[in-house]
């Protein structure tokens, strides 16, 4: 009788999982796991960015300015000689060379850096991935009764009958479904994911930006011994390898939570409060509450060992950003809200106003016209 409501709210469980499933999906895409389609060929995302034609044009009139700037600071540098002595004009030829080099070296090598980097992490993507096919489907089997005890055959946890199906060959209803939990572990993990997909959108248009203006940063190595450009190298790093470590962070936290959830892993034994089985049910929401809250802070560790304690300042910028960003949307509504509420208390004070003025001519003529009746009045009375 009430199937209809069972089905809907498993369908809150199964949109939640989706969403989760489809912006881990588009998050490996963008950070190089996984590949994107362009007309009839597979490639990496950022491999095929560094390679298009629009953008190598920006590279190449970045390159232009480079060199302009590049012959300024030469000059500079050669009359700075001239005073302290410090560099021999081969010196500073030698320098002038190898920036020029560089200059049309670091397409290829940001291109090739980019390629042996993503076969890397897809190396450790894969060793530290789990055996359930997505993180949709293991909060799904999470959140089944008794775990995945007693359940066998395979599911779509996208189709409600799949599922129901799934679980009546059990021996359960859709109606033993823990739907409130799956609610309240869904949507933090969500909420984070969805973060780190504004970070690789972030971190994609950084590492364009960085691949156009690289000239420009290395014209000054003539100047300042490479102090720039040595800025900017350390920038490419931390930005490539901390996207990397919010995957792998997250890979983690499902391994961890994985081993957490087996049914023959016991926490709790002969408590005389609480049954066995629900003691074990809230140390494992515990775990995978806790973690899903400290998702960022896994992310941040794990991207420092690869950038050697700068990808938490990255991580944590981007999540600010990503603040920053509903902050803003919440901003523009209040700001609507509060331009409407204006808006209401002008025209009430305009109405107010406009009785008063009408009261105050009401009064007036109420006055003159009562003293006329006393005139009137006293004169007959004369």
């Amino acid at each position: 009788m009430f199937d209809w409501f069972w089905d809907f709210l498993y369908s809150i469980s199964e949109i939640l999982f989706e969403l989760i499933d489809g912006v881990l999906a588009v998050s490996n895409k963008l950070c190089g796991i996984d590949p994107i389609t362009v007309g009839d060929k597979k490639t990496n995302f950022l491999v095929e960015l560094l390679e298009n034609s629009k953008i190598f044009m920006g590279f190449a009139g970045a390159a232009l300015v480079g060199i302009f700037l590049l012959m300024i600071f030469s000059i500079i540098a050669i009359c700075r000689n001239c005073k302290d002595g410090k560099k021999s004009s081969g010196q500073i030829a030698v320098e002038i060379m190898k920036t020029l080099g560089l200059f049309f070296l670091v397409p290829s090598l940001m291109i090739g850096f980019t390629i042996v980097l993503n076969e890397i992490v897809i190396l450790l993507y894969k060793a530290t991935s789990s055996s359930t096919p997505s993180l949709g489907a293991f909060l799904f089997e999470n959140f089944l009764p008794n775990g995945m005890e007693g359940f066998e055959g395979t599911y779509d946890y996208t189709s409600v009958r799949s599922v129901r199906t799934y679980m009546a060959a059990a021996g359960y209803d859709l109606s033993d479904y823990r739907f409130f939990f799956s609610w309240i572990i869904s949507l933090p993990i969500l909420f984070f994911v969805a973060k780190a997909l504004l970070l690789f959108v972030e971190r994609c248009i950084s590492i364009v930006l960085l691949f156009i203006m690289s000239p420009i940063s290395l014209s000054t190595t003539v100047l300042d011994d490479g102090a720039r450009f040595k800025f900017w190298r350390d920038k490419v790093i931390t930005k490539y390898l901390s996207g990397y470590g919010m995957i792998i962070g997250l890979n983690i936290y499902i391994l961890v939570l994985s081993f957490i959830t087996r049914s023959d892993v016991i926490f709790v034994e002969n408590l005389p409060l609480i049954s066995d089985k629900l003691g074990n049910f809230i140390v494992r929401i515990c775990f995978a509450l806790g973690g899903a809250f400290f998702l960022p802070k896994v992310f941040g560790m794990v991207g420092d060992l690869f950038t050697n304690g700068a990808a938490s300042g990255e991580i944590q910028g981007g999540m600010a950003a990503s603040d920053a960003l509903v902050k803003t949307a919440k901003g523009i509504k209040d700001a609507v809200s509060k331009k409407d509420k204006d808006k209401d208390e002008k025209k009430k004070k305009r109405e107010s106003e406009f009785e008063k003025m009408i009261f105050q001519i009401m009064e007036k003529s109420m006055k003159i016209a009562l003293d006329q009746a006393i005139d009137d009045i006293l004169k007959e009375w004369k």
